[in-house]
C-alpha cells in the first residue's frame, strides 16, 4: 500500500492563496531541525527544516499552508523504517525540490516537482528504491546537491530557539 503526501510550499513574497492557511499552530507539535548535506571537500549546505515524524503529520506535510509559512523552512520527512511512498504535486502553488534519503542517510534521488494543474493526472515522485527520509524544500534550493547526489549524507541536528 502507497502513501501519499501533498506538500504546498512557496516564496515570501507571495501573498495568501485560497484555501491556505497561514495558522502556524500546526508546526508546532513539530520538532526544529538543521538538516545539513556534506560531500568531502564541497561546501556543506545547511537547511533549516520542520520534521514531520507522526503519520499524522507527515500525512498533512505542507497541505493547505500559505506560500509565505513554507518558505521560511522546509520539511523532513522521517520514517521508522524504509518505505516506498508517493509524493505528489496536486494544489502546490510554486515548484519544490524534494531529496531522498536512505537509512545510512546518503542521499539517493532528487526530483524537481512541478507545478500540477487540477485538469492533469495526478504525477507521483518517489526513486526507484526504498527511501527512510524525504527532505521537501522551495525549489532551486537543492541545485548545489543535484549535480551528483550520491555523494551526499545528510546529518540532522536539534535547532536551538
Amino acid at each position: 500500500m502507497g502513501l501519499y503526501f501533498v506538500a504546498v510550499s512557496g516564496v515570501a513574497d507571495q501573498g495568501p492563496k485560497a484555501g491556505c492557511s497561514s495558522d502556524a499552530s500546526f508546526w508546532a507539535t513539530m520538532k526544529e531541525v538543521w538538516v545539513e548535506f556534506s560531500a568531502g571537500k564541497e561546501k556543506p549546505l545547511v537547511i533549516a527544516a520542520w520534521e514531520a515524524n507522526s503519520p499524522e503529520q507527515r500525512a498533512r506535510g505542507f497541505q493547505g499552508v500559505c506560500p509565505g509559512l513554507a518558505s521560511e523552512r522546509s520539511l523532513l520527512f522521517s520514517f521508522p523504517a524504509p518505505v516506498h511512498a508517493n509524493f505528489h504535486m496536486t494544489g502546490v502553488v510554486v515548484p519544490l525540490d524534494i531529496a531522498f534519503m536512505d537509512v545510512s542517510m546518503r542521499v539517493i534521488d532528487i526530483q524537481h516537482m512541478t507545478l500540477q494543474e487540477s485538469n492533469e493526472p495526478t504525477r507521483y515522485y518517489r526513486p526507484n528504491t526504498e527511501f527512510q527520509f524525504a527532505l521537501e524544500t522551495v525549489a532551486g534550493r537543492l541545485d548545489q546537491l543535484s549535480r551528483n547526489p550520491g555523494l551526499w549524507r545528510m546529518r540532522v541536528s536539534n535547532r536551538s530557539h
